[in-house]
């Protein structure tokens, strides 16, 4: 559909026509007609909400947010909208704000578990333990089998006594659950792993996550040969004569610092470093990068000289600089017009290479942990979206060999551009690494930096006590109580390695 007919489209059509554009996949095209709706502000009443639920499909939270609040307007006294205006301002990074908003809800609904759930998400985001505990056995006492707030309790609390109160009461509950759907199992049983774990009991801890996330796989697989096609094409054809033939960006600006690494490597704990620096602004796993280059979808060598082709032929040759444009255009209407800011979002692994055509001034660096750690702790960890191979052994080791690839090739291709920050190092040496990884950013670490545990700024990571607490060495060696659980893993992973 042409964008000229669309305009004689009724607002509703509109909504409908950029469905279709979404379900053709042309996300390019989706992203820039839900921005003109929500500059033309038509009155769409609750239809805000589909516009807010495209906008959340492509990554483009600040849209999504706008969306809502609308819908929240036209239907105020609606709930379950306004507890989802709440979920995208914290998504945001507006902690303070989404408390506020499910602050006033829960008010209104005294006797309602779910703003309680809400409060307490934010609270445990925000530091306040005790508030959040509060909040959660408020819902509980209301409603007792919410199993996503039984995975909050147990993400926050240490259990050391096998005969805790909770610990029974969540046993109880998945006997309950036994026959229910796979996503309100899953999080029960994600629990009480976490509970196991704590006490020791290492065969019940396994037993518990292997399940959850069995129930998980069944519910998001992933294309282990997709993503195997995509780093096989970079690896071979993403050179320097490829970034060399690119249009060069005319962006000057060092504004964002880019975290490139997996989930759970360190990177999260770096950036709380970075953002306890004078001048940095904020951060987080933003994914604007991914949202400002959706023409060039998974950025493989082929389609980048396809899109520089076209694009030439189209006379818009300087489309780096677009790119590159509007990414920083989103950095200000998130974060504001001042101060550096940390991008560590978890997508990044393939884009090191467009990351530097697009920015050449701006740092990036490549955070790396021990493999068999950073298996077990994606392992345990159910991650709400985007991270699918954690499910299984198999493809957890599958990915990080893939990793492996990437990083060899990044770091060869980029070199000084490119530095490796290890997690181990950073947690036996904090001190030096601090200003190692400060020096190369560009900013200085004062002592707000080395004291990063007393930052107040919120926690979007899994690690929401271990970032609030000076740097510590216990999760090195985590995996060991779980060797002959994790041969699958090791199997596998050390397979690859020997065929390399």
């Amino acid at each position: 559909m042409t964008d000229v007919f669309q305009t004689f489209l009724d607002p509703t059509q509109q909504v409908m026509a950029i469905e279709q554009r979404l379900r053709r996949g042309d996300l390019a095209g989706t992203l820039v007609e839900v921005r003109k709706l929500l500059s033309a502000g038509p009155d769409l009443r609750e239809r805000w909400g589909n516009v807010a639920w495209i906008a959340e499909q492509i990554g483009d939270i600040e849209a999504a947010l706008q969306a809502a609040r609308r819908y929240f307007m036209a239907d105020p006294l609606n709930p379950a909208v306004g507890l989802k205006v709440a979920e995208l301002i914290c998504e945001t990074g507006r902690v303070e704000m989404a408390l506020d908003v499910a602050q006033s809800i829960a008010d209104q609904r005294p006797g309602d578990p779910a703003p309680q759930f809400h409060l307490g998400f934010y609270c445990a985001r925000l530091g306040d333990f005790a508030q959040a505990m509060a909040h959660f056995r408020t819902g509980l006492a209301v409603k007792s089998d919410l199993t996503f707030v039984w995975q909050q309790i147990s993400q926050i609390k240490t259990f050391t006594d096998p005969a805790d109160p909770d610990l029974t009461a969540m046993t109880n509950l998945a006997v309950r659950l036994a026959s229910a759907p796979s996503n309100i199992r899953a999080p029960l049983l994600y629990a009480l792993g976490k509970a196991y774990e704590d006490l020791g009991d290492i065969p019940r801890a396994f037993s518990n996550y292997a399940e959850g996330a069995r129930l998980m796989s069944a519910e998001r697989p992933w294309d282990a040969r997709s993503f195997e096609a995509n780093v096989d094409e970079i690896v071979r054809d993403f050179d320097r004569r490829l970034m060399n033939s690119q249009p060069p960006s005319n962006i000057a600006s060092d504004r964002p610092m880019f975290l490139i690494g997996a989930p759970r490597s360190g990177a999260a704990l770096m950036e709380r470093v970075l953002t306890a620096c004078e001048g940095v602004g904020g951060g987080g796993a933003i994914n604007f990068f991914r949202l400002s280059t959706l023409p060039l979808g998974e950025h493989r060598p082929s389609r980048l000289d396809t899109y520089a082709s076209a694009a030439s032929k189209a006379g818009s040759p300087d489309f780096w600089t677009g790119f590159a444009s509007n990414y920083l255009g989103f950095l200000d209407e998130r974060f504001g017009f001042e101060g550096r800011i940390v991008d560590r979002s978890l997508n990044h692994v393939q884009l090191p290479g467009s990351i530097r055509i697009a920015f050449p001034k701006s740092a990036m660096a490549w955070v790396r942990r021990d493999p068999y750690d950073l298996a077990w702790s994606c392992f345990r960890t159910p991650f709400a979206r985007g991270q699918d191979w954690n499910w299984t052994q198999q493809n957890i080791a599958v990915y990080l060999h893939q990793l492996d690839r990437l990083h060899a090739h990044w770091t060869a291709l980029l070199g000084d551009d490119l530095p490796t920050f290890d997690y181990e190092a950073m947690v036996r040496t904090p001190e030096a690494q601090i200003h190692r990884l400060a020096g190369h950013m560009g900013v200085v670490a004062g002592p707000e930096a080395l004291a990063f545990h007393d930052n107040p700024r919120p926690v979007d990571s899994a690690s929401l006590r271990e970032l609030r607490k000076p740097v510590s060495q216990d999760r090195v060696g985590a995996w060991r109580p779980f060797e002959t659980q994790m041969e699958p893993f090791i199997k596998a992973y050390e397979g690859f390695k020997a065929s390399r």
